[in-house]
């Protein structure tokens, strides 16, 4: 399981290793898409060194996954977790939207944890 950033620590794992479920809580595409919506002006892709590039390791991830987005993320656009989200095959991927979160207010909401508690109690 990753969080925000860490979701693309827990994706490049999963897409090395072998593991039995992948839980992703406001996972993005890549961190330079992330940084482009918030700093459109800056060159971000030629500043970056560190991109977490998790959309280029999905094809790569042979586990279930689990996405869980914050409803009003004002960090992580919908947009970049879209992206990721299509670079799985469909039935790989459950996705839940926890409408009313926030970035930092995601584990927060009841819908949070049922969404992970039923994940994982699956097969």
């Amino acid at each position: 399981m990753g969080r925000s950033l860490g979701s693309g620590v827990a994706a490049h794992l999963a897409s090395v290793r072998v593991v039995r479920r992948l839980v992703l809580a406001a996972p993005y595409d890549s961190l330079v898409n992330v940084a482009r919506a918030h700093f459109p002006l800056f060159p971000v892709a030629l500043l970056m060194r560190d991109r977490y590039d998790t959309v280029r390791r999905a094809r790569e991830i042979r586990a279930p996954v689990l996405m869980l987005i914050a409803g009003d993320d004002e960090i992580i656009p919908r947009a970049r977790s879209e992206a990721l989200m299509g670079a799985f095959p469909p039935a790989q991927v459950k996705v839940a939207v926890v409408e009313g979160a926030t970035h930092n207010s995601l584990d927060l909401f009841p819908g949070y944890l049922r969404a992970v508690a039923d994940f994982l109690a699956t097969g």
